[in-house]
């Protein structure tokens, strides 16, 4: 029995001594001023780059200590851009590059500031509430270049890069056959009859004559000894280790380095516009911040805006 009451003693103790260690925990908490609570709401979520965007607040304290000083508007910047260029002069395959971006190219930061006035307070709405506007730039407008019928290669390299079209042109030329260019020269009317370059071999599996560039066949300690060349457009190797090679004439590839980058999107079946679209965008994320002669923040929900 003796034992038994020393147990009971030692719990008891125990439960008395977490409960005064939990007290003091508490008594440890600071809680913090608080912050204006605020509501607004803007009269467009889309507007011109440059116009200003109007908006009313309603706000109010529950802070005894502190009365409300100013409010402020801030926001960040997000571009958007969308590429797509596409050459129309090819048969074996379609052929486009696209690009789309989205990102913050500034962010949120101070735009304008509002006074607080007592004057603004309304019964019902138990707040105060006023309207007014804050800016945007007008260096934020949107642009669009899309199929035009005249081909402006300032602009081309402005949106689209200084080394863009070269890239383009590169992937094209590793990707085209016989057919694409024979489409693509007599498109752009730079050679009268192609099929002067052309070469068929008899394809048992379709059953049909492809058409290609001419062929050489080359042994392998032949096709070793050799430096590969830019007009070797493809070559196999066959079961005795020989290598037949497709060869792009050297006219044809003086002809396709002549090309420029307006011709290869040129498409005259679509009324002679060029295949390219580029689009540019704003838009903003803005609040309203009510600040109190504390110096506590409320903030509003975040809005937003589209430029155009």
């Amino acid at each position: 029995m003796r034992y038994k009451l020393l147990l009971i003693a030692f719990v008891t103790f125990a439960f008395f001594a977490s409960c005064d260690k939990h007290d003091s925990l508490d008594d440890g908490v600071i809680v913090g001023p608080m912050a204006p609570q605020i509501y607004w709401s803007v009269t467009s979520t889309t507007t011109k780059a440059g116009n200003d965007v109007g908006f009313t607040a309603q706000y109010y304290t529950s802070n005894e200590d502190a009365k409300i000083d100013h409010l402020e508007v801030w926001y960040n910047v997000v571009i958007t851009e969308n590429q797509q260029v596409t050459c129309p002069h090819l048969s074996s395959f379609s052929y486009s590059v696209t690009k789309s971006i989205e990102e913050e190219i500034r962010i949120s930061q101070y735009i304008s500031s509002y006074k607080h006035d007592e004057k603004y307070w309304n019964d019902t709405l138990r707040a105060y509430t006023f309207t007014d506007v804050f800016p945007t730039s007008y260096t934020l407008n949107s642009i669009t270049w899309n199929e035009p019928e005249i081909f402006d290669s300032t602009l081309f390299v402005t949106y689209f890069g200084e080394n863009f079209a070269q890239d383009f042109k590169d992937s094209l030329f590793v990707r085209m056959k016989y057919v694409d260019y024979a489409k693509m020269m007599s498109a752009l009317s730079l050679v009268e009859d192609f099929t002067i370059y052309k070469d068929s071999t008899y394809d048992a599996n379709s059953d049909s004559w492809l058409s290609h560039f001419p062929l050489d066949t080359l042994t392998s300690n032949d096709f070793a000894s050799k430096t590969p060349d830019r007009s070797w457009h493809k070559y196999d190797v066959l079961e005795n280790g020989d290598v037949v090679i497709e060869t792009i004439p050297t006219d044809v590839l003086i002809l396709f380095d002549g090309i420029t980058i307006d011709k290869l999107l040129l498409n005259s079946s679509k009324g002679n516009i060029y295949e390219l679209q580029f689009t540019r965008s704003y838009y903003i994320n803005a609040n309203l911040r009510c600040i109190d002669t504390k110096g506590a923040i409320g903030t509003a929900l975040e809005t937003k805006i589209e430029l155009n």
